[in-house]
């Protein structure tokens, strides 16, 4: 169960990660 939330967390984190670089690279010129 634990192994189960740890995996979802990082799926969130990856998936957040994501969409700010979407963000921030457009705005730094990358």
């Amino acid at each position: 169960m634990i192994l189960y939330v740890m995996a979802n967390t990082i799926d969130i984190i990856k998936d957040n990660s994501l969409m700010m670089l979407s963000f921030i690279c457009p705005l730094t010129g990358f």
